[in-house]
């Protein structure tokens, strides 16, 4: 339907354009007559409306041949028994982008008939009583849910109030702004390509020589990326729950602020969307030509064959992707809970389930040893730790510089800390609460260790409330206004209002937390942006002639970066040697306190010698962060 609409949209641009303006009766535009001749036609009663009424409206369509035949096909598409979407009491606030919308739903019921008559019969109470009875109360529930959800086609559990959506619409709009145009995620999402390496029939070598048959890999290429269910998926956003629902809220909100802020949001996942699609299908490419060839092997007619093996590839799809089917995601992530806590955590909860069925078909003796072997390997290990590695090495990458035995050291720790904290929250709700319990402790050692005065608590504090990744980014952002603020109060006034402006990233990160409006992420292109024109270009062309674009941009902050380090390195050589200093002079003399304080004076006033390099850096440290920032 949503692809027979956009086609309608682009045969009728004029008609389309027409939308908003007045149709000369009452208040009423022309879309709404459109909506209100289509009723009229299909002798739907329109609430609200006076018979006077809907007769002046209804001519004046009548005098257009192009809102007609608009009017018509839009009837046609609806695939409405009644001929349209039936009118609420509140139809003058939708659209016919609203009433689709509810087409669809309305018509889950009937295209899902046969399948509800199944379930009903296998899950009746009876079995359900029997299922009870081996596997628990809980199971019972989740399947329950289970069932219900993939009735309804959503993701939140059944008897929620208008508060708690709300809620959970606040949360989801905390996801979107942080995956707002995020590019790193787009290009760590590529890493799934492999998913579809097996050790039978798309096997690294059979998958290399399906690659070298170069016409019919990009032809495959071609029917998979175009194909409906990946059309859908990058359509409604189907590769995360939260994602899911922001897309659903923009088709469904209408003209509201609220419609205008969810479709930005969910414009903003459009880097993910694509790469999510180029990632399935440049690996499920050559997993489609070798299934299509095995099961030609078997006697199957190419029809057949190509049939079955797009079933096969789906399938493997949507369970190794990040997928918001709702028989894919788990009791504990469509509950209220679960969208506090389990945020972004739809693929390692994937894996995790893959591993432990992969662990369970070997302990059962159930199907191929090597191949489970292989699943509990990579989804259970190799996955995270490849994740962790290609994150951690994108951001050192940026960060520049060669790193020394302790910062590699620092580094694998990360890398290792990154996929337990995977692995443990891929079990659900407790497993995220150990890893926040770890989380906490090792901060709290990590700042106990720096020693009184350069402590940091709050640090902590963030990684307590991390137990929710939602709530945990929001706390980040008001607290890097905060920040932002201390730092440059008494530039924020010198300068102008660029993108460069501190001030906009306080407003930004303020608006993002509270309203889940994206300004900071867009502020930090357009910062980004302008600094490349600025500054890249030139001072980039002079030093480094020999890289351009974002390569001389990189290199241009990496040696900034630096500069940076060394003079705070030797800032806080210079504090420390005084520090020093001072014990030594107390302990040698017994000063009085006073006497201690009165050379504490004295180190405040060295420290503020070095103002100058301090507020030189504060700049150049403004200027990485948004070029950091607009890329993450």
């Amino acid at each position: 339907m949503s692809d027979d609409y956009a086609a309608l949209k682009k045969a009728a641009k004029p008609t389309i354009k027409r939308f908003k303006e007045p149709i000369g009766v009452g208040n009423y535009t022309t879309e709404q007559a459109i909506r209100v001749w289509l009723w009229h036609a299909n002798g739907i009663d329109i609430p609200g409306l006076s018979k006077q009424e809907v007769d002046a409206i209804v001519g004046r369509v009548n005098m257009d041949n192009d809102l007609i035949n608009f009017a018509m096909v839009l009837g046609k598409l609806s695939k409405q028994p009644a001929g349209y979407v039936k009118p609420d009491k509140f139809w003058t606030a939708g659209s016919v982008a609203t009433d689709l919308v509810k087409a669809t739903k309305g018509a889950r019921a009937q295209f899902l008939a046969e399948w509800k008559s199944n379930a009903d019969v296998i899950f009746s109470e009876e079995n359900m009583n029997k299922i009870e009875a081996i596997y628990g109360t809980r199971f019972r529930e989740a399947l329950e849910d289970m069932l219900y959800r993939m009735e309804n086609g959503t993701n939140r559990p059944k008897g929620v109030d208008r508060e708690v959506n709300s809620f959970l619409n606040w949360i989801n709009g905390s996801v979107a702004t942080v995956m707002f145009f995020n590019t790193r995620s787009a290009l760590l999402q590529m890493m799934s390509t492999v998913n579809f390496i097996n050790f039978e029939d798309n096997n690294i070598f059979k998958a290399a020589k399906a690659f070298a048959n170069q016409p019919q890999f990009w032809k495959d290429f071609a029917m998979l990326y175009n194909s409906d269910m990946l059309k859908q998926r990058r359509a409604g956003t189907k590769i995360d729950v939260s994602a899911s629902e922001i897309s659903a809220a923009a088709q469904a909100a209408g003209g509201k602020v609220e419609a205008v802020i969810s479709k930005l949001l969910d414009l903003g996942f459009t880097p993910t969307q694509i790469a999510d699609s180029l990632a399935i299908a440049m690996g499920g490419s050559t997993f489609y030509r070798n299934r299509v060839n095995k099961y030609l092997k078997e006697g199957m007619t190419k029809s057949e064959a190509e049939s079955k093996a797009f079933e096969d590839f789906q399938e493997i799809a949507e369970e190794t992707q990040q997928s918001s089917r709702p028989d894919l995601i788990s009791k504990q992530q469509a509950g209220t809970l679960g969208r506090l806590i389990l945020s972004w955590q739809n693929t390692p909860m994937q894996m995790t389930r893959l591993t432990k069925k992969a662990l369970s078909d070997i302990v059962n003796g159930r199907g191929d040893l090597k191949s489970n072997i292989s699943r509990v390997l990579y989804y259970g290990a190799m996955q995270n730790v490849l994740f962790g590695m290609l994150q951690s090495g994108l951001m050192f990458t940026m960060f520049g510089d060669d790193q020394d035995e302790e910062e590699e050291r620092r580094k694998g720790q990360r890398i290792a800390n990154g996929v337990l904290d995977s692995i443990l929250r891929g079990t659900g709700i407790y497993g995220a609460a150990a890893a926040t319990i770890k989380n906490v402790i090792m901060k709290w050692a990590e700042e106990h260790d720096k020693g009184f005065g350069r402590q940091d608590w709050s640090k902590v504090a963030q990684e307590v409330v991390n137990l929710s990744p939602p709530m945990g980014a929001k706390l980040r952002k008001i607290m890097n206004a905060i920040k932002t603020y201390e730092y440059n109060e008494d530039t924020i006034d010198k300068m102008d209002w660029s993108p460069n402006n501190p001030a906009w990233n306080v407003l930004g990160n303020v608006l993002e937390a509270g309203a889940n409006i994206p300004l900071a992420r867009i502020m930090n292109k357009a910062a980004n942006i302008e600094l490349a024109i600025q500054e890249g270009l030139e001072h980039g062309k002079e030093q480094h002639s020999s890289l351009d674009g974002a390569s001389g941009m990189l290199a241009l902050k990496m040696l900034s970066l630096k500069k940076l380090r060394e003079q705070r390195g030797k800032r806080e050589l210079t504090n420390v040697r005084l520090a020093k200093q001072l014990e030594l002079d107390a302990a040698r003399s017994r000063v009085t306190v006073s006497s201690v304080k009165t050379r504490q004076t004295t180190l405040t006033d060295c420290a503020t010698h070095t103002n100058n390099i301090k507020q030189s850096a504060r700049y150049v440290m403004i200027t990485w962060r948004a070029f950091f920032y607009s890329i993450t």
